[in-house]
């Protein structure tokens, strides 16, 4: 808002940018175009400013920093490797074993078990021979007592005659053994080191680690036997036992032995997934906590990059709301860091709210799918050139989208505001799939068809609704979404409901919207989901449902029984990535009911025009459609149908029942969009269309076409006080 400080962190090879800011006031990218439409606003922030490279350190680990100092001690736990890499990764630490003094358990690149011990001038190594199997549970541990006596231990989980339960190796180092007290333990990793604001993992583990136990004496090899069973008495005695089930929305691991030796997350690896005892029984860690004491690390999590701040500015009192750019430049390059001002309470509204995907925009974040796996047939829609700089950047530093895989191939469940967060967030930034401005740059095209109809409006965020609730939405007559509103909280459902409910009329301009059970941490940095069912580019493995955030079932809403069809009439019915096509009009839409959104409109076909995204038809991309069973109202009017879709346009995978090849535009009904239109209590009301490309032939023929004489019908009436029209 008004008088609230804005931070920016910059990351720049050239010894000096420029900043300003800017308001976006829209865009024609897409289809050839390349404009962005902005409005220079003097500020404190202009001026030219030092450039310097900031690092991104990438990578998981836990961390304790509380554990005595101890002459004799025994580290185990259960370790499920999941590295497609040869390199060394270490599961536990403490100290500098290299060089000094101190002690690490690592995978070699071999995939051996490999426990190497310092102690002054002394270093000693033990390595098992036996190669550590990749996604199978293996029980490890080490002992080290007093005397510099070590023994590294393994079992695994279903040992057969040819791999014997216990595999032991043991090992001396000279002069005994004195642990390095001033040091924390480490978890994942074999160094944690600052580096620009950030903490860098050495040797990072890529895997899951479960039910960690950490002993102030040496286990003889009758105990690492009961240990391994999980014997309760043994596991009672541990100095410390960290609890990965607990606690999993935090970045806290609490200590279960009530000593107090809590430890801690580094980038937010992966919580409330399945353990070494996991059993298939139930698939909710609310039932059986017990069997999800694990931790799942990656080496390219990131939950803060960490870079110092570059520019800091207070916004302008008396600055309208709207979306805002800082507008850097460097030589010929430029770049946008987008945000959104809002209205304070103290100053009057407007009538009209953009809701901008600001959640979706944190999902997409650096996607990095590959138009490449796209079929032969689809060969003119790739378009590799488009923000090379930016995917480039991407691909270096191992930037992941909610899209993404990580190195292990495991999905990217989590994902942060604070990063660098270019494609799909950039006003000029186009998916590769078919070149379309897409998130907020597709957003861009209703911002800028706002301003030329001279339609006052205010902007708000899903975080603002996530934070506030309905009284974010409650200010307004009318609310319009973006184009594309996918994933949403609870929070923000529970918000949307209660605006409904009240009189709140609400304008869906999106398609394959509030489709996503999405998450966000506390202070909003964070937002996590689990793709289960539902059309996707990843599964969450079989009990990890879960969202750690929350502890909700993850997957589709619709599988939670609160389908999009209940909230805005349509829902997810099929995506493609080529041409789309126009919308006829059905009976529904000549009713007295529907006659304010169609004045001025002669025409049976709407939006068969060539758009901005996918090059032509206002009903492309991913489209919806309306649905009784799933919850759009019995007095909804289905005023139009696109049903014309090529069979690039393919049925949504939880809308099939099968796999055959008869689930494409040309021969499967059910992929169509669909515009929809009903009343809500209390003379409200909602409009739908179901289709991302809408927005963007908003702008055709000069903004005068019948896709915006109808979306202009309907913003203005539900705009205006008092009932709407019936004639």
């Amino acid at each position: 808002m008004p008088g609230d400080s804005l931070t920016v962190h910059v990351s720049c090879e050239a010894p000096q940018y420029r900043a300003e800011l800017v308001r976006l006031t829209g865009s024609d990218y897409g289809s050839g175009q390349r404009s962005i439409r902005e409005v220079r606003i003097p500020s404190t922030l202009e001026g030219t400013y030092t450039g310097s490279v900031q690092p991104i350190h990438l990578g998981s680990c836990i961390t304790c920093d509380k554990l005595p100092a101890l002459q004799s001690l025994t580290f185990a736990t259960w370790i499920w490797p999941t590295s497609l890499e040869v390199r060394e990764e270490c599961v536990v630490s403490r100290g500098n074993p290299r060089n000094s003094v101190g002690y690490a358990l690592t995978l070699t690149q071999e995939r051996q078990l490999s426990l190497r011990v310092a102690s002054g001038r002394a270093i000693a190594q033990v390595v098992l021979p036996g190669i550590i199997p990749t996604r199978r549970w293996t029980f490890v541990a080490f002992v080290i007592d007093a005397d510099g006596d070590i023994r590294i231990v393994r079992y695994l989980q279903n040992f057969t005659p040819d791999h014997p339960k216990r595999e032991l190796r043991i090992g001396r180092i000279d002069g005994g053994f004195e642990e390095a007290g001033d040091q924390p333990l480490l978890i994942g990793a074999s160094g944690l080191k600052s580096s620009g604001g950030s903490n860098r993992v050495e040797d990072a583990f890529n895997g899951k680690i479960s039910t960690p136990l950490f002993f102030g004496t040496a286990l003889t090899e009758e105990e690492l036997d009961l240990l391994a069973t999980g014997d309760s008495h043994m596991v009672s005695r541990a100095l410390a036992r960290w609890d990965f089930s607990a606690r999993a929305d935090t970045a806290t691991v609490p200590d279960a032995s009530d000593n107090g030796y809590d430890a801690s997350t580094v980038n937010r690896p992966g919580r409330l997934v399945t353990g070494h005892n996991f059993s298939g029984r139930h698939l909710s860690p609310h039932l059986v906590p017990n069997e999800y004491n694990a931790v799942y690390l990656h080496d390219d999590d990131l939950a803060d990059a960490g870079w110092a701040p570059s520019l800091q500015f207070t916004i302008p009192p008396g600055l309208a709301s709207g979306i805002y750019g800082v507008k850097l430049t460097c030589d010929e390059q430029c770049d946008y860091v987008p945000f959104v001002v809002r209205t304070p309470p103290s100053r009057s509204a407007a009538s009209v709210a953009i809701l901008l995907p600001t959640v979706s925009y944190q999902a997409y974040a650096n996607s990095s799918l590959d138009p490449s796996i796209l079929p032969d047939s689809f060969t003119p829609l790739r378009d590799l050139s488009c923000c090379q700089a930016e995917r480039a950047y991407v691909a270096t530093n191992r930037l992941r989208s909610l899209y993404d895989t990580h190195s292990d191939g495991s999905g990217v469940a989590m994902a942060t505001m604070l990063r660098p967060m270019l494609v799909n967030v950039r006003p000029n930034s186009r998916t590769a799939w078919n070149g379309s401005p897409h998130q907020l740059g597709a957003d861009l095209h209703l911002i800028d068809w706002l301003e030329q109809r001279k339609i006052a409006y205010d902007v708000l965020t899903d975080h603002d609704v996530d934070r506030e609730g309905v009284s974010a939405l409650s200010r307004y007559s009318a609310v319009i979404t973006g184009t594309h509103a996918e994933y949403w909280t609870g929070r923000m459902l529970d918000a949307l409901e209660g605006y409904q409910n009240r009189g709140g009329r609400f304008v869906y301009l999106s398609g394959n919207g509030l489709y996503w059970v999405t998450a966000l941490s506390d202070d909003q940095t964070l937002v996590e989901i689990r793709r289960v069912r539902g059309t996707r580019t990843w599964t969450a493995p079989p009990g990890e449902e879960n969202l750690s955030l929350t502890g909700e079932p993850g997957g589709l809403w619709r599988d939670r029984g609160r389908a999009p069809q209940r909230y805005v009439g349509v829902g997810f019915a099929a995506q493609g990535f080529d041409r789309g096509c126009g919308y006829r009009r059905l009976p529904a839409s000549y009713e007295p009911r529907a006659s304010f959104i169609f004045r001025g409109v002669e025409d049976e076909l709407i939006g068969d025009f060539p758009t901005l995204v996918a090059a032509h038809g206002a009903a492309g991309f991913e489209v919806d459609r309306a649905d009784y069973q799933l919850g759009t109202p019995e007095h909804a009017l289905i005023l139009a149908r696109a049903s014309s879709l090529n069979d690039s346009y393919q049925a949504a995978i939880e809308e099939v029942g099968g796999t055959t090849s008869l689930y494409g535009g040309t021969t499967w009904p059910q992929v169509r969009a669909e515009m929809v239109f009903y009343e809500t209590p209390n003379d409200g009301a909602v409009f739908s269309v179901g289709s991302i490309s809408w927005c963007s032939a908003l702008s055709y023929n000069n903004y005068d076409n019948n896709v915006s004489r109808i979306t202009e019908n309907v913003i203005r009436a539900f705009a205006s006080p008092g009932p709407l029209p019936r004639t």
